[in-house]
């Protein structure tokens, strides 16, 4: 696996950590995931998430763009044509359930948290 952590961007008030998954053998996905912070109430807290997964064997991918502060959640399956461009081919939007924003203090890892059931980021 390739080092995971790609950036850190501060601006606005909003920090933003962009992580980028990558196995040379043992796994057939490429994922990229970013978590977005605004610093509110004194703390970093979550307000949104982009999730960008791709099956290299398939060219099958899926785009989940989580916001956390409106407690919505948009899923777009997307696929490479034969050029290499991804197009996007249906967008479904769920409502989130949760109870309260998360902080930085509980970021243990990459995707180790899951909003919902069976979507995790």
């Amino acid at each position: 696996m390739a080092d995971p952590f790609q950036e850190l961007i501060i601006s606005k008030n909003i920090l933003k950590i962009n992580f980028f998954l990558w196995y040379s053998m043992g796994s057939w996905y490429q994922t990229d995931l970013t978590y977005v912070f605004r610093f509110q109430e004194d703390k970093l807290t979550l307000i949104g998430a982009e999730y960008n997964e791709v099956h290299r064997g398939n060219s099958n991918g899926v785009h989940r763009s989580f916001n956390f502060s409106t407690k919505k959640m948009s899923e777009t399956q997307s696929e490479l044509n034969s050029n290499g461009d991804l197009f996007d081919k249906n967008t479904e939007w769920f409502d989130l359930p949760i109870q309260e924003l998360k902080t930085i203090e509980t970021l243990t890892k990459p995707l180790d948290w899951e909003p919902i059931i069976g979507k995790q980021i």
